[in-house]
């Protein structure tokens, strides 16, 4: 409960503190994707698994920016890595590794935005991550530590493109394959529906143990 309602002030509150929020949809707006401006980031505090991080956005309430986690939009897992369903533990602490190096340097500071910031399902936000203008994303995906999400559609085993039916109910934090014995159990009006896993984590799920997706 406390966790929904801190959510829910969050992101009442955030058109209020974001620059650029004449570009912001109103919270109504269903249908849409909305989107919530840009903003500075002023501190990095942690580096999370896969393409996540939280940090300190003084700009905002501190109940809102204060230790806020970020996934960076439109990323997914670089092909030889999906082909085996899951990144494997050295692919996580290398892509980790890399990911502090961009974002806190030791040599020297550098400036970071968050840009067409877009809300998670949970207490988080979804974001362009920009490193002194240039989109962290880019640098990833041209070392082969990430790829970029396909709008819809998924790499299948055999490389071509396909999509890939992943659900989750509202009250879970787990997800599954649309064919698992629990996704078929879901109520229908509570049932989420992502294109990619690397989608459904952002929303901060893990993969069913069960049908692993």
């Amino acid at each position: 409960m406390r966790k929904f309602l801190l959510s829910t002030l969050f992101f009442m509150l955030l058109p209020a503190f974001c620059p650029g929020q004449e570009s912001i949809k109103t919270y109504l707006d269903y249908g849409k994707v909305k989107t919530y401006g840009s903003a500075p980031v002023e501190t990095i505090n942690k580096v999370g698994e896969l393409y996540s991080f939280s940090c300190d956005i003084t700009a905002w309430p501190a109940i809102i920016g204060e230790d806020i986690t970020v996934n960076i939009a439109s990323l997914t897992f670089p092909e030889i890595v999906a082909k085996g369903a899951a990144p494997n533990k050295y692919f996580q602490a290398k892509l980790k590794e890399r990911i502090t190096q961009i974002l806190a340097p030791k040599d020297k500071p550098v400036k970071i935005e968050l840009r067409n910031i877009k809300r998670a399902e949970t207490f988080a936000i979804i974001a362009d991550v920009m490193i002194d203008g240039q989109p962290i994303a880019d640098m990833l995906i041209a070392e082969g530590l990430a790829a970029k999400m396909l709008d819809k559609k998924v790499l299948s085993e055999n490389g071509s493109a396909s999509e890939q039916s992943l659900v989750a109910s509202k009250d879970s934090k787990v997800y599954h394959t649309a064919a698992c014995r629990f996704a078929k159990s879901m109520d229908p009006a509570k049932t989420l529906s992502f294109t990619s896993s690397q989608e459904a984590q952002q929303s901060g799920r893990r993969p069913c143990k069960t049908c692993k997706p």
